[in-house]
């Protein structure tokens, strides 16, 4: 690692994590989500999430698939895009399972002759994969439970919503058992509907034995806090009516914490003085209006760091200092003082600096932050604050 700017993952955040979910669920099967290099957190964490009960992953692409497959020989690993049926041979060889989402697909991957597993994908509201002729999932059941190569292992939806202020989760409950109603579900060894937050904020559905698990593990979730002020009770008052009014079925948060995995970090490469007058980066960038000093950091948005950035505050030695200028491909400009100094440490979130924090500033999410960090970054992975390993 030349470059001083890299992501920290704190493997002891994801057993700590991973220890609480087991703790307080009950399920047989534990599907890690590790697609988009495992939301930015670098696939040397599935080591971890397999040693702390993780016993399946799911990935979006088959390229990612093999990917995985190199280093983790012996976990089964579930694809969650439709995988193209010239390519059926390379899941065989691979122990890849697939999934049959619609009928055209289906009347292809019957004439098969390779040994498969396979999860058909119900559409129960989402409107992107899946099946929403319960006829067509009968019919696809049918020749699947009774077809000698090709195993019937899952069945699984995937929900809109967190179901927390509105109905989408409870009717694509209902929806589900509805396409479902023609089928013995009891006849599939693995029923997956849940994701992270729906699994934990609603009761467990009690036909279902699988869970995926995505920004759980890493440290995340977004369930609506108290606030005690005048105004927060209010709001607790408005929601707490709109939700009887329509029918919401009642939620709850975790009771158990949550530990971030991942801090971004760089450090000070050079320290300047800006005049009165002077400008900032590429033309036209801002004018300065007063002697300013500015540290310069070795981070772009060619890092997967968005220009959105500037304005906010980033961490240096324990103190908070603003991004200010226009971001380059690979340089930040951030307004300090005389404290900081070249080859002071910055962390640009994480510690002081929550990632949301950048989400609320950017206007994104925190799914698509982590996913956007640049997959060139170093992580530096840490376990009982030692170096485990670098990538």
């Amino acid at each position: 690692m030349y470059r001083k700017t890299y992501i920290k993952v704190n493997l002891d955040n994801l057993k700590s994590n991973l220890n609480q979910i087991m703790k307080n669920s009950d399920y047989q099967y534990y599907f890690g989500v590790v697609k988009s290099n495992c939301y930015g957190h670098g696939n040397y964490v599935i080591k971890t999430m397999l040693e702390n009960g993780v016993n399946y992953l799911a990935v979006s692409s088959l390229d990612e698939a093999m990917l995985i497959r190199e280093d983790y020989k012996d976990v089964p690993i579930l694809c969650l895009e439709p995988v193209h049926i010239e390519e059926l041979e390379i899941c065989f060889k691979n122990n890849i399972t697939i999934i049959v989402s619609d009928i055209d697909y289906f009347n292809q991957l019957i004439k098969t002759k390779h040994s498969l597993k396979v999860h058909i994908k119900i559409d129960s509201g989402m409107n992107r994969l899946g099946f929403k002729d319960k006829s067509e999932i009968k019919l696809v059941f049918d020749k699947l439970i009774n077809k000698k190569n090709i195993e019937l292992e899952g069945i699984f939806t995937h929900f809109a919503s967190n179901g927390i202020l509105d109905t989408l989760y409870q009717n694509q409950v209902k929806k589900f058992l509805e396409l479902t109603s023609l089928i013995d579900l009891n006849k599939i060894k693995i029923i997956h509907l849940d994701k992270s937050t729906t699994g934990f904020f609603h009761n467990k559905l009690s036909f279902c034995n699988g869970i995926r698990l995505g920004m759980i593990m890493y440290g995340y979730v977004f369930y609506p806090p108290k606030i005690n002020s005048f105004r927060g009770k209010l709001r607790g008052l408005y929601q707490f009516l709109y939700k009887k009014k329509n029918n919401i079925v009642e939620s709850h948060n975790i009771n158990f914490s949550l530990k971030p995995l991942l801090s971004l970090h760089t450090e000070v490469i050079s320290i300047k003085k800006v005049l009165p007058g002077e400008s900032l980066g590429y033309y036209p960038g801002p004018v300065i209006d007063q002697e300013k000093i500015i540290a310069i950091l070795p981070i772009g948005y060619a890092d997967g760091f968005s220009k959105k950035n500037t304005g906010r505050m980033i961490q240096i030695n324990k103190n908070k200092y603003k991004i200010i200028g226009t971001i380059c491909m690979n340089m930040t400009f951030v307004e300090v003082d005389k404290k900081v100094k070249v080859g002071d440490t910055v962390t640009l979130f994480g510690d002081q600096i929550r990632l949301v924090e950048l989400t609320n500033h950017v206007g994104t999410t925190v799914y698509e932050a982590l996913a956007t960090i640049s997959p060139l970054l170093p992580r530096v992975y840490y376990e009982n604050n030692e170096i485990v390993k670098t990538n």
